[in-house]
């Protein structure tokens, strides 16, 4: 009867319908299908009738052949990512053991070669941050400004918690009279990292340029107090004391140059400069003697001897 239409309907087995089920479904009526079946001459669409229950009977081996399918295209996939995640360690291995030997180089004075290797090491790893920022370093030092500045921008896009980084874009913008935004990479990249010295050493620098002389004295002084043996940072608040008119604190400092760094050419040019300023030329004549001797490049030894030079009419007025 009707019930029997509902079992052996293949759009019944199908979506699971039975029980109180509507008359009709998808604009085809339930009832005319169960009158079209038992009507006589219509073989076809009893033989249709068998043949769609054959076909839904044969879904659940259809279901776990997809099943079984996905699973083993996700197992590739999954496969497929594993090798690529493998691959891409193995590039980044290689690109910063090339990033190593640029270094090497650099250090060794093989500018040229470091920065084939730094090139080298970014065409594996185009996301090393260390390689193009060493290589901006050496654009630097050339004075290729543009190719450095492009260099440091990515070396901060890729890491933007470098202060290495910050600083060096400090030099350059300082480098391009962007006196402010220096300053402001300066900061930064105090904040990331407080302990770098080299930072301290070239705001102070910033300051004392931009006429700020007292806050670049501040500066030296908090990196002296952690490291009292650093030469330059004495040379430099020695000068900046000098430059300040406080002579005999300069004077001070820059003997502790000489105790720290006995040869040390600056320390006797600036203190026959000091001493010249305070209208001692006995002394200045001294430490510029010093400076002559020790000085081997000859240009600066002209120099120097234009300094005594400068010296004798103030000694003659002496007497």
């Amino acid at each position: 009867g009707e019930q029997d239409c509902h079992r052996n309907n293949p759009i019944i087995r199908w979506f699971g319908m039975t029980g109180n089920m509507p008359k009709t479904f998808s604009g085809f009526s339930i009832d005319g299908l169960h009158m079209l079946r038992h009507l006589p001459g219509n073989a076809r669409i009893e033989k249709h009738t068998i043949r769609d229950n054959r076909m839904i009977n044969r879904i659940p081996v259809i279901r776990v052949s997809v099943i079984v399918t996905l699973f083993l295209l996700l197992a590739v996939q999954l496969s497929f990512h594993e090798m690529n995640a493998s691959a891409a360690a193995d590039s980044r291995v290689d690109s910063m053991t090339l990033n190593q030997q640029g270094v090497a180089k650099a250090n060794a004075g093989e500018l040229k070669e470091a920065v084939k290797l730094f090139t080298r090491s970014l065409r594996i790893w185009n996301r090393n941050s260390d390689a193009y920022l060493n290589r901006g370093k050496i654009f630097l030092m050339k004075g290729d400004q543009k190719q450095a500045w492009r260099d440091v921008a990515r070396a901060i896009r890729f890491d933007p918690n470098s202060s290495e980084a910050y600083l060096v874009r400090g030099m350059l913008r300082k480098n391009s009279g962007y006196f402010s935004k220096a300053l402001g990479d300066f900061n930064k990249a105090l904040e990331l990292n407080p302990n770098n010295l080299e930072v301290l050493v070239k705001r102070s620098a910033l300051l004392f340029d931009g006429g700020r002389p007292d806050l670049a004295l501040k500066d030296i002084n908090s990196l002296l107090q952690t490291n009292p043996g650093l030469v330059h940072a004495h040379g430099n608040r020695a000068y900046i004391l000098a430059r300040m008119g406080r002579h005999a604190e300069a004077i001070e400092e820059f003997k502790k140059v000489l105790a720290l760094e006995p040869g040390n050419v600056m320390a006797f040019k600036h203190l026959g400069y000091t001493y010249a300023q305070l209208g001692q030329v006995k002394k200045a004549t001294k430490w510029y003697k010093a400076a002559l001797k020790a000085e081997k490049d000859d240009v600066l030894k002209e120099r120097i001897k234009l300094a005594l030079a400068r010296l004798k009419p103030s000694k003659k007025k002496s007497r």
